[in-house]
């Protein structure tokens, strides 16, 4: 349950990204994609836009974009270059499959394919029991190494800081207990997966530096601390812990995924380890460090949130479920408020919108059933 879960859990996620407008265009075969979705704010992700075009011969990825969603330019047969960035978080299953590079038996070494620093696909009719991946590599798509029944064992640059969905779904590698240890599959300094039946307290071993994409996911861990090793948190690595009522990040945490701690409703607690310069905790509240960003709201705060003057920005997702939450004071100066920040706010029934507010994205306040004003 716990994978047929996350995959359908990863398409709903991939669906509700921001849509690739008309504005992106195709000339002399160079794809041009857009910095925006037509509202002037940024476009961070694509689904499955583009696919089985013909006419895209090659495509360059902005900044702007950091996840490429399943399937995105499946099928393109004449895709030959691709550029990617340095700063991609995440290549969903089954992306660039079909195109003139995926096909180029050049472009694979050792039976694996590569575009810059990510590591795309492997070839389960070519992977031995042991892979040792390129140095550099940075990026491990969705699905990567799936059914590479062989692999028993992989060595890891400590270069990689993203570890997609099911990389090693169906490898031995997975299916040997003897690779476990205190409920988790650890590869170097990578915590993939934690046991779907462990309950309680999880410390996350000193050393860990990435936690993959959905490496928590529909546990009934209670409490999660994480070490000052830790840099990168994945795409809804504790999406649905419905237990977990405490989470300790370090000093050195600088990357949380997309709508982190989605559904943890019973969670109270969320701290920041004193010297990080990435986030910070005010109140209760998860914001980035200048404070001009909220990231997450606990789901178990009550009463009345006051948000900082120098809020501009409510992430998607950032009061999701803080079903006892029944008001919130947003400042002079905010302009944008993200895909579902107050989705299920049940006591909620009041909010003053500045007039500097610019955008509301899908579904912002959906399920604000107390809402007289």
């Amino acid at each position: 349950m716990k994978k047929l879960g996350a995959i359908i859990i990863c398409i709903l996620m991939m669906i509700s990204m921001s849509a690739i407008s008309a504005s992106a265009t195709v000339s002399d075969g160079v794809l041009t994609l857009p910095e925006d979705d037509g509202t002037g704010y940024p476009t961070t992700g694509i689904f499955d836009f583009y696919s089985h075009n013909k006419d895209i011969h090659k495509v360059i990825v902005p900044e702007n974009i950091v996840r490429l969603g399943e399937q995105a330019f499946y099928s393109c047969t004449n895709l030959e270059q691709i550029k990617l960035h340095s700063k991609i978080q995440k290549i969903g299953k089954q992306a660039f499959e079909k195109t003139a590079y995926y096909e180029n038996a050049e472009n694979w070494i050792d039976g694996v394919l590569y575009i810059g620093d990510c590591l795309i696909k492997a070839d389960p009719n070519k992977i031995s029991s042991t892979y040792k991946v390129k140095e550099g590599t940075r990026l491990i798509a969705d699905s990567a190494f799936e059914n590479c029944g062989n692999l028993t064992s992989i060595i890891l640059p400590n270069t990689v800081e993203y570890v997609g969905l099911e990389a090693f779904a169906g490898t031995a590698l997975m299916a040997n207990q003897e690779n476990w240890s205190d409920n988790s599959l650890i590869i170097n300094h990578v915590l993939v997966c934690v046991n779907e039946d462990y309950k309680g307290t999880f410390s996350v071993p000193d050393g860990i530096s990435t936690i993959a994409d959905y490496a928590f996911a529909y546990t009934g861990v209670t409490e999660v601390i994480t070490p000052d090793s830790l840099r990168f948190v994945g795409l809804n690595a504790f999406l649905d812990c419905q237990e977990l009522e405490a989470i300790h990040f370090g000093s050195a945490v600088e990357s949380l995924g997309r709508g982190p701690l989605q559904r943890c409703t019973k969670l109270k607690t969320i701290t920041v380890q004193e010297g990080n310069k990435h986030f910070a905790v005010v109140d209760g509240v998860l914001y980035n460090y200048q404070l001009s960003s909220v990231i997450k709201c606990p789901q178990k705060i009550t009463g009345t949130v006051t948000l900082p003057h120098s809020v501009i920005i409510i992430n998607a997702y950032s009061f999701e479920s803080c079903t006892e939450l029944e008001a919130v004071t947003i400042p002079d100066g905010c302009i944008f408020i993200g895909e579902s920040a107050f989705y299920l706010c049940e006591k909620l029934d009041d909010i003053i919108l500045p007039e500097t507010m610019e955008y509301i994205d899908d579904v912002a306040f959906s399920f604000c059933n107390s809402f007289e004003s």
